[in-house]
């Protein structure tokens, strides 16, 4: 991701009431997943999987955030461009 927007999602955007209640949608869906394996795993694998599904979801926010910057400032310059 590109540095500013990082920073930017890392300082302000992860803040915002938005954000807060997509991680809880999050959170809710990753405990979700964790019920199948916790009972076949132990808990230092389930904490291992669990530790890698939410680095995956931080990835994917940050990810969607920045694709979401790039398509706002894309359609912005195709408007001011006509």
């Amino acid at each position: 991701m590109n540095e500013l927007l990082k920073k930017t999602y890392e300082a302000v955007i992860c803040y915002e009431k938005d954000t807060i209640e997509m991680s809880s949608r999050v959170d809710a869906e990753i405990n979700t997943l964790l019920k199948t394996y916790a009972k076949q795993s132990t808990d230092k694998e389930t904490e291992q999987i669990k530790s890698l599904l939410y680095q995956t979801a931080l990835t994917a926010e940050q990810e969607g955030f920045q694709l979401g910057i790039k398509y706002t400032l894309k359609t912005l310059l195709d408007i001011l461009s006509d």
